[in-house]
């Protein structure tokens, strides 16, 4: 029977394993929920999607999380997306900054681990909906862009072509 081990009343989680067997890096792009700039904004505005969001990295077995990321520290492109590459220190990218709306993870000294989205809150409709777009139980083409894509790739891929190296475009 299919279960999320870590959800809980008030998150919901979307988890991808990643693996050094397949590339240097792994690359994760999407479009970003709009969640509010707390403790700036209060967290149920019109203009805001999702109450919140992280992106973490964790090699499940052990027990630990090698890096992290919260919604509002994330570098946008100019259309409101965001790109994390995942790497070790040696393997990141000169082009994996900020100044190029990217985002740099540690993935640890572990050959695999497990990149895992948690989001607030768990009951909001759109949520829902965007898990059953990543489950495949539906065809969401408005939430589509929200969905994160991810592949792997070499670090001279990405350093030539970012993006675009580890995802069909």
């Amino acid at each position: 029977m299919p279960y999320d081990i870590l959800a809980s009343d008030d998150i919901l989680y979307l988890s991808t394993p990643y693996s050094t067997r397949l590339g240097e890096l792994l690359v994760v792009r999407a479009k970003a929920l709009r969640t509010p700039n707390t403790p700036r904004e209060p967290v149920y505005t019109d203009d805001v999607q999702i109450r919140g969001f992280t992106i973490t990295n964790y090699n499940f077995w052990a027990g630990v999380c090698n890096d992290a990321v919260v919604d509002r520290q994330l570098h946008l492109d100019d259309q409101g997306y965001y790109t994390v590459v995942l790497s070790s220190p040696e393997n990141r990218p000169v082009n994996a900054s900020g100044d190029n709306a990217v985002n740099w993870m540690d993935w640890g000294p572990y050959l695999d681990g497990q990149l895992t989205f948690r989001m607030l809150l768990r009951t909001n409709p759109l949520l829902l909906r965007l898990k059953a777009l990543a489950l495949g139980e539906s065809e969401d083409a408005e939430l589509q862009p929200y969905l994160p894509r991810v592949g792997h790739c070499s670090k001279a891929d990405f350093e030539r072509e970012g993006w675009a190296a580890a995802l069909d475009v």
